[in-house]
């Protein structure tokens, strides 16, 4: 899909601790009819609700390529 989760104040990597906060939170995300998901449509940032909790965006490799992969 050509896309990555970074850092909304900084544009790095989010690290496993706010990865995890991310993937929990979605389970929230979807309860009401889905709109966790469906609020990107409307938010000034195009944010979902789990990305609001994490403090993270999610943007297309395009614009924010990767210099060194880790490992």
């Amino acid at each position: 899909m050509d896309i990555r989760v970074i850092d909304f104040a900084a544009g790095g990597p989010i690290g496993p601790g706010r990865a995890a906060v991310r993937y929990l939170m979605r389970i929230v995300s979807g309860f009401v009819c889905l709109l966790g998901y469906l609020w990107m449509l409307w938010d000034r940032e195009r944010q979902t609700w789990h990305d609001k909790v994490a403090n993270t965006v999610v943007v297309p490799t395009a614009a924010y390529p990767v210099a060194v992969w880790p490992g």
